[in-house]
C-alpha cells in the first residue's frame, strides 16, 4: 500500500534535454519509520493548466508491512524513527507555461519556482 510521505524537505529540477524538452524533478523527504520503499512523484491531473503555472505532485512511497500490521500511524511515533526517502520524476514535453512545482506530503507542501536562466527549480 502506498501513501504520502511525512514531509517534503527539498525539490530540485534539472533540464536534461532540449529535444524533446525534458526535466527531471528530484525530491527528498522524510517518512515516519524506516522501511518505506519506492518513493515516487505522482502528478496531479489538470483539465485546464493552473493559472499560476505551478504544477502539483504527491510524494508517495510504499508503507512497510510491519507498520501496516502495527497500525503505528494511529499511535504516533516519536521523531527518532524518521527516515529519508527520495523520488525522481522525468517529465518530457513539460508545459511551456511551467513556473514552478508544488510537492505535497502528509504534513506539508513545498513550492519551488522554475527559473529558465538556470534551468532549475529552487526552494
Amino acid at each position: 500500500m502506498e501513501e504520502n510521505i511525512l514531509n517534503t524537505i527539498q525539490v530540485d529540477t534539472i533540464l536534461t534535454s532540449l529535444d524533446p524538452p525534458t526535466i527531471e524533478i528530484f525530491a527528498y523527504g522524510l517518512t515516519r519509520t524506516s522501511g518505506w520503499t519506492n518513493g515516487k512523484l505522482i502528478p496531479h491531473i489538470y483539465l485546464m493548466p493552473p493559472e499560476d503555472g505551478i504544477y502539483s505532485f504527491d510524494f508517495v512511497a510504499n508503507i512497510p508491512e510491519l507498520e501496516l500490521k502495527a497500525d503505528s500511524r494511529v499511535k504516533g511515533l516519536s521523531e527518532e524513527f524518521v527516515r529519508g526517502v527520495t523520488a525522481i520524476f522525468t517529465w518530457e514535453h513539460f508545459p511551456s507555461e511551467l513556473t514552478g512545482i508544488r510537492v505535497y506530503a502528509q504534513r506539508n507542501s513545498l513550492k519551488s519556482y522554475y527559473t529558465e536562466s538556470t534551468h532549475r527549480i529552487t526552494a
